[in-house]
């Protein structure tokens, strides 16, 4: 979606529809993936799907441009080495003083942009003092009873799919 293999310094920033989300904070992490392309630093993985068939595309096909917002991110950062581990999240320094409300945060939040900014190419101690403190605030002023809700989504979602793991796995 960003560039055309036969014109590689060509972009096309800012050329996706997100099912829920914004195009701004797409496309600023699109700027970064062009960048680290330009540099010779993007990591693809040479198996994942593309164009049409890529996971992140939207379901109906009503816009051949629509992509589901949380999962396009999260792909595009990966190919930048840019999307947070848990073992990166939960990692405490001096550049992460809280790093159970990083980990909340990240898992409870929507995609931002700070998110992707906590490792790679782009990293900045300023988005670890955002992740943990302007973006902790708005996960916990969504008050206790949405937070619960999300967390018993969260752990249900995480055992179906250590389930699916060992299913798989065995």
């Amino acid at each position: 979606f960003i560039i055309n293999k036969r014109r590689p310094r060509l972009a096309f920033i800012g050329f996706v529809r997100p099912n829920v989300g914004a195009i701004p904070p797409m496309s600023e992490l699109q700027v970064m993936w062009w960048l680290c392309n330009l540099r010779g630093q993007v990591k693809r993985l040479s198996s994942a799907p593309t164009g049409q068939n890529a996971s992140y595309m939207v379901l109906g096909r009503k816009y051949p441009y629509g992509v589901d917002y949380g999962n396009y991110m999260h792909r595009v950062a990966e190919d930048i080495d840019a999307a947070p581990t848990l073992s990166s999240l939960l990692q405490s320094s001096k550049r992460n003083k809280h790093p159970w409300r990083a980990l909340y945060t990240y898992c409870q939040g929507q995609a931002h942009i700070p998110l992707f900014r906590l490792r790679g190419p782009f990293a900045s101690k300023m988005c670890w003092d955002v992740t943990t403190n302007e973006l902790w605030d708005v996960c916990v002023r969504r008050g206790a009873a949405e937070n619960i809700g999300l967390l018993s989504v969260t752990i249900v979602s995480f055992w179906m799919n250590l389930a699916a793991c060992l299913l798989e796995c065995v």
